[in-house]
């Protein structure tokens, strides 16, 4: 991607905030989804060798993603859910050992 494509990706997506910087003395640009704070250096030799598609997914971190669960045999997306049925599924156990005998 040369900056031409980066400046394209920057204007279809408003959600992304950048800014150049210097990392341990290496020039590049720093990149922010507005939904997560966590942002992305990439130096601009590497920014030669890296797609928009990829660029995304280093972004988003695989947490652009619907989450859906099953509760009394009906599948349901979870982002349609209120706040008590949101804090219930933050306290259930889940256990990650089935299948395991305990020794």
């Amino acid at each position: 991607m040369d900056l031409k494509d980066l400046h394209d990706m920057f204007k279809k997506n408003t959600e992304l905030e950048w800014s150049e910087m210097t990392n341990d003395g290496v020039e590049g640009i720093a990149i922010r989804h507005t939904q997560y704070n966590e942002p992305v250096f990439i130096t601009f030799d590497n920014l030669k060798n890296i797609t928009n598609v990829e660029l995304l997914v280093a972004l988003t971190a695989g947490r652009d993603i619907e989450q859906i669960t099953r509760v009394t045999g009906f599948f349901s997306k979870v982002s349609s859910w209120n706040k008590g049925k949101l804090a219930e599924l933050a306290d259930r156990h889940r256990n990650l050992n089935w299948g395991i005998e305990n020794e």
